[in-house]
């Protein structure tokens, strides 16, 4: 039985690249021979049990040095050294579930988006509670809007174009966000009419450029109604001949 192996043989039996191979070598994670007669390096068995340890270790994301030190472990050293790796992972798989949570939110937004092109104009009611200040200094409401944008909001008072920034409500526990002291820009108990929902496009350079005077003017021409404020809801930022913010708006009918 053939009990020795060229460094070609072995790359092709482990689908690893020989340059690889050549580093685990210079990094001593396994131990070869050199043939007599030609000096190539020479694989034996044993090495190709270490290349398979070495594989299962990298498989695990486990970083060379840490390779080399469970080599010449003991196996409480191991059993702790995998026990770190599986925490590791788990917070890794955390994170990357939080991420992907995300981007299903940032998919919703958009069907949202799809949903105002396709049916530009419909009475819905806010599907915020209120609006309360946006505090630009404040590290907690920058963490709601970087946990989903939609919590970042403008607020339109009747007779204004330029809007002011607002944070509105998505779960009960961002009630905490507030101060119960402050006044709020808009709260659902404050006004009983109705409200035509509607995409708003603003210029991601000034937000006091915008669309909103489009869709009063279809408000007054086609509904024979008065707009009143308007609360608008970031949906996302996208590029479409220029960078513009699209938000999800509530225009209040009077």
């Amino acid at each position: 039985m053939k009990d020795r192996f060229s460094i070609q043989e072995i790359s092709k039996i482990f689908g690893v690249p020989k340059s690889t191979l050549r580093y685990w070598d210079q990094e001593g994670l396994i131990h070869l021979e050199r043939n007599e007669e030609n000096h190539y390096r020479e694989f034996s068995i044993m090495t190709m049990y270490e290349i398979i340890d070495i594989i299962t270790y990298r498989a695990l994301r486990m970083p060379i040095e840490d390779i080399r030190k469970v080599e010449t472990g003991t196996p409480e050293f191991l059993r702790h050294t995998l026990a770190e790796k599986e925490k590791e992972l788990d917070d890794q798989i955390a994170q990357l579930i939080k991420t992907k949570e995300k981007v299903k939110r940032k998919q919703e937004h958009f069907e949202e988006y799809i949903s105002l092109l396709t049916q530009p104009y419909q009475i819905k009611t806010p599907d915020t509670a209120w609006l309360m200040p946006f505090h630009f200094q404040d590290k907690s409401h920058w963490d709601a809007c970087m946990s989903d944008s939609y919590h970042f909001s403008l607020y339109f008072s009747p007779c204004s174009y330029s809007p002011l920034y607002g944070l509105a409500v998505i779960r009960e526990e961002d009630q905490n966000l507030r101060n119960p002291e402050e006044p709020l820009l808009w709260s659902s108990a404050s006004s009983k009419n109705e409200y035509l929902r509607c995409l708003l496009k603003v210029s991601y350079d000034d937000h006091s450029v915008h669309d909103l005077s489009k869709h009063h003017d279809y408000i007054r021409t086609q509904l024979n109604k008065t707009p009143g404020v308007t609360i608008a809801r970031h949906l996302f930022t996208a590029y479409e001949t220029k960078r513009c913010d699209y938000y999800k708006a509530f225009i209040e009918l009077l």
